[in-house]
C-alpha cells in the first residue's frame, strides 16, 4: 500500500492545483455574483421608472348599458348591413341571432363612435392608406399610455373582433401593429391625416405598401413630425382649457 501512494504523482502538486482551482472558481463565482446584484439593481431601477410613468389603477372595464331590447335581424337584412363578412347560412335563425348579439356588443364597447371610422359608407370613415394615431394602456391595474402612429394598412371587418393594422418604420424596419377596434385597452383612435378618396380603390387594404413605400400619400419619415405637431396642439389647447 505504501509503495502504491509512492507511485503516484505529487500529491501536494495536486492538492495546490485543487486549491487554485477552487479560488479561480470562487472568483469567478463572485463575479458573476457582482453581476447579477448589479443587473438586479438595473431591473429594479426600470421597474420603478415603468412605476413612475404608470398611472393609477382604473376601474374594471364596464361596457355602455343596453338601450332596449335586442333587435334580431329578418332574413331580408344582409350580412353587409351588420357589417359582417358574408355567411351562407346568415338566413338561419341561429346565425341571424348572433349577428344581432355582435351588433349589441359593437354597440356597447363603442365609447367614443369609432365605429363610424371603419364602417363604410359613413360620412366619417376612413380609407386605408390614411394616418392615424392609436393609443392605449399596458394594463388597467397598472396603466401606462403607449401610442403608435403610422399608416392604416387594412382593414379586417369580423364584426365585435374587427381590427385594423398600423404601418410605419422604426430604425429602418418596417413594424406592424395589429390593434381590435373594440378593445378596452385601446383608448383612443386619431385620424392625422386622411387620404384622397379611391386611394385603395373601394378595398380594405392597401398592402402594396410594404413593397413600395415611397408610394403612401405622406412619407413615413413626416409621420413622426406630425404627431410632435399634434401633440403640441393638444398641450396648448388643455393649457387654454385650464386658464378658463
Amino acid at each position: 500500500m505504501l509503495s502504491l501512494l509512492r507511485s503516484i504523482p505529487s500529491l501536494s502538486g495536486l492538492g495546490a492545483s485543487f486549491g487554485a482551482g477552487l479560488r479561480v472558481c470562487a472568483s469567478i463565482n463572485g463575479v458573476r455574483h457582482y453581476a447579477d446584484v448589479k443587473q438586479a439593481k438595473t431591473g429594479q431601477k426600470k421597474a420603478a421608472k415603468r412605476d413612475e410613468d404608470a398611472g393609477d389603477a382604473l376601474a374594471p372595464f364596464e361596457p355602455k348599458p343596453t338601450d332596449g331590447p335586442l333587435h334580431i335581424f329578418n332574413r331580408a337584412t344582409p350580412p353587409s348591413a351588420a357589417d359582417m363578412p358574408a355567411d351562407p347560412r346568415a338566413s338561419m335563425y341561429g346565425h341571424r341571432l348572433l349577428r344581432s348579439i355582435d351588433a349589441d356588443l359593437r354597440k356597447r364597447h363603442d365609447t367614443d363612435n369609432r365605429t363610424a371610422l371603419f364602417t363604410k359608407g359613413s360620412p366619417e370613415a376612413i380609407e386605408p392608406g390614411s394616418i392615424i394615431l392609436v393609443e392605449q394602456i399596458s394594463s388597467r391595474s397598472s396603466p401606462r399610455k403607449l401610442a403608435f402612429a403610422g399608416v392604416l394598412l387594412n382593414v379586417k371587418r369580423r364584426g365585435v373582433l374587427s381590427s385594423i393594422t398600423v404601418r410605419n418604420y422604426v430604425l429602418g424596419t418596417g413594424v406592424e401593429v395589429v390593434y381590435p377596434i373594440y378593445s378596452p385597452m385601446v383608448t383612443r383612435i386619431k385620424v392625422l391625416k386622411r387620404v384622397k378618396p379611391g386611394f385603395s380603390k373601394g378595398g380594405d387594404q392597401v398592402n402594396f405598401l410594404r413593397e413600395k413605400p415611397g408610394a403612401a400619400p405622406l412619407s413615413f419619415n413626416a409621420i413622426e413630425e406630425m404627431v410632435i405637431r399634434n401633440n403640441e396642439t393638444e398641450r396648448k389647447r388643455s393649457q387654454i382649457r385650464l386658464q378658463k
